[in-house]
């Protein structure tokens, strides 16, 4: 593994909690409660990193699908996720 891609993990956490942090936060301020519901806040702060990241994640792998489906797919296909 090159050292580049060990350490590619914080600068993606980087971006992650640049992106997350301030409008989690702001949801804590207007519900406060979310501080004694650690499930809830998790999922308040993954979905704003998803609304951030889930559009660049579904592109990067749009040429291995169009690749994998025609060849081994028939019908309607239901992509869920890598």
């Amino acid at each position: 593994m090159r050292l580049s891609a060990a350490f590619g993990l914080f600068s993606d956490l980087r971006a992650a909690l640049g992106v997350a942090l301030g409008p989690t936060f702001s949801d804590v301020v207007h519900q406060p409660s979310l501080v004694f519901r650690p499930t809830s806040l998790s999922r308040v702060f993954m979905a704003h990193v998803w609304v951030a990241f889930a559009a660049g994640t579904d592109e990067g792998g749009r040429p291995v699908k169009e690749k994998l489906i025609p060849k081994n797919a028939t019908g309607v296909i239901l992509d869920i996720g890598a």
